[in-house]
């Protein structure tokens, strides 16, 4: 489990956000920080937050980090120290299993690339879903905005890591990441999504130029 996972687990939105200073209505209304707000327009949920005025939007990490202008790992820092989580007994670094003495660099290289790829496809399905699918209506959620909501920050942990981390982490990190077919059939998942969101939008533009 990441610190992230491990934040996310145990803080709320609704908590951090009363936390901070927001004043939260039995409702988990509250008003929006981020634009000039008269009456609640932001519903805090467990999970994540969404604002009916300016649409700000995720989950507690996001929050934190919107509110006090950091980078989203300085956010999940902040929340471990102001709710007392033990980052150290998290899993914060991908796990080290022991490296052959002369690993195959040819197939790291493929699998990483493989990771990646899938990795980078799904969080455009998912930044995708949380713009197209924020709700409009208070109290009414797509299940595609939940989930991109839930997963966002862990597909982008872990874009990062796959990015900056060591030589031994990417390793470490690709080789639990290739154990079974989550990554293949995730590649395939995100690419069979974003390609019915490209015939929608041939069909419309097709539709346009006949009328």
């Amino acid at each position: 489990m990441s610190i992230y996972t491990q934040i996310k687990d145990a803080v709320s939105v609704k908590e951090a956000a009363e936390r901070y200073g927001l004043s939260v209505t039995r409702h988990g209304m509250a008003r929006c920080p981020f634009h000039e707000d008269h009456s609640p327009s932001l519903k805090l949920n467990e999970d994540y937050y969404y604002c009916f005025g300016c649409h700000a939007s995720g989950d507690v990490i996001d929050f934190t980090a919107k509110l006090f202008e950091l980078c989203n790992s300085c956010a999940a820092e902040k929340l471990a120290a102001d709710f007392g989580i033990d980052p150290d007994s998290a899993e914060v670094s991908v796990p080290k299993p022991v490296i052959p003495e002369n690993p195959n660099l040819a197939v790291f290289r493929n699998n990483e690339a493989l990771c990646f790829q899938a990795l980078s496809a799904y969080e455009w399905l998912l930044s995708d879903w949380m713009e197209e699918c924020a709700p409009e209506i208070p109290g009414e959620f797509d299940p595609r905005y939940e989930h991109a909501c839930h997963m966002l920050p862990t597909v982008k942990y872990l874009l990062d890591c796959l990015t900056v981390a060591t030589f031994e982490e990417r390793y470490a990190m690709v080789e639990e990441l290739m154990e079974d077919d989550t990554i293949v059939e995730l590649r395939k998942f995100a690419r069979k999504e974003l390609g019915k969101k490209y015939e929608r939008i041939a069909k419309r533009e097709s539709e346009s130029e006949r009328s």
